[in-house]
């Protein structure tokens, strides 16, 4: 017997699946501020948000469930707009350092007091669960920043999170429709992959955070590349891959007044994007209609609710008001 994983449709073992379903969604913000580089564990997670936060850089959130990693790092400070994308998950468990505070739209403090939100790991916050939450490398703090050395692991999160208590119930959990491929009512056009800025400009500071994503028939995996085409590596040198992107375009502006250039990026309403698997990008429209609800993706021909093929899934909120360049080659 097998379990849809109810983030990304991956099958799960009887037996693995009966060991970690009442353990919560693990959402971790790592840093991708290029000083923080190499990663670890984005590819253990089960899907990642990627979204500029401020300066054109961006960063990522990663949910973890299905894989356990012996190292998260570099860890980073919430956002308003990932903490609206944690509605898409039953009882979540939110590991973050610090948060963005000021106007309600960007604030995301106020948000997860509004929420409810169950967090660990910020010191200024003594509400919180900190003991033990992360640790700092001293290794890494010789040669970097102290704020780029932050680093847990998932066995510690669970722990704490069982410590308080924090379980999940999957019944209340939503999950997108799944299947071992996509259906054939669902017309995607053949694209091999496409590059992106996050910001409508390019300099020798933000091109470090511009995206190429080419489709690989062999492994049927995106590889993810550097804007000058050499390969995104996470620790310890491996190539960061997924299996389907989601491109949601999102009214994306940043907050007037807000002496600390953070983003507003709008994730509760609608909008238009583009779906990419199997070599072929889908047109798609979004719905979110409030913090508690499913993002949902429909197919722009048919209006029927998009079907994902089982894998994981890479989530990129970009600016509706410009476009990727499509690779053809």
């Amino acid at each position: 017997i097998f379990y849809p994983n109810p983030i990304n449709g991956v099958l799960i073992s009887e037996a693995e699946y009966e060991a970690i379903k009442t353990r919560p969604f693990m959402a971790v913000m790592i840093q991708n501020n290029i000083a923080s580089r190499p990663e670890y564990a984005l590819g253990k997670a089960d899907i990642v948000y990627e979204s500029v936060v401020e300066a054109g850089i961006t960063r990522f959130m990663g949910v973890y469930w299905s894989q356990d990693s012996d190292r998260v790092q570099s860890l980073r400070s919430a956002r308003k707009y990932y903490v609206d994308l944690l509605g898409d998950y039953s009882q979540p468990v939110y590991m973050h350092i610090g948060y963005s505070t000021g106007d309600v739209k960007i604030d995301a403090y106020q948000a997860m007091a509004k929420y409810g939100i169950r967090r660990i790991g910020d010191l200024r916050d003594k509400t919180n669960t900190t003991v033990g939450a992360f640790s700092r490398d001293k290794e890494c703090e010789k040669i970097k920043a102290v704020e780029h050395c932050a680093y847990t692991d998932t066995a510690r999160l669970w722990k704490i999170a069982a410590q308080q208590g924090w379980a999940n119930d999957l019944s209340k959990m939503e999950s997108w429709k799944f299947a071992d491929t996509i259906p054939e009512t669902f017309v995607g056009k053949e694209m091999i992959g496409f590059s992106v800025n996050f910001v409508p400009w390019a300099n020798s500071f933000n091109k470090d955070y511009s995206v190429t994503w080419r489709y690989d028939p062999a492994s049927k995996k995106y590889l993810r590349f550097n804007q000058d085409l050499t390969p995104y590596l996470e620790y310890p040198g491996t190539q960061v891959t997924t299996d389907t992107i989601i491109y949601q375009r999102v009214t994306s502006y940043l907050q007037a007044g807000d002496t600390h250039g953070h983003q507003y990026q709008e994730v509760i309403g609608s909008g238009d994007g583009h779906i990419l698997s199997g070599g072929k990008v889908y047109e798609v429209t979004w719905k979110k209609t409030s913090f508690a609800s499913k993002t949902r993706y429909f197919d722009k021909v048919t209006g029927e609710e998009f079907v994902f093929p089982r894998g994981r899934i890479w989530t990129m909120l970009m600016p509706k008001t410009y476009d990727y360049t499509p690779l053809v080659q």
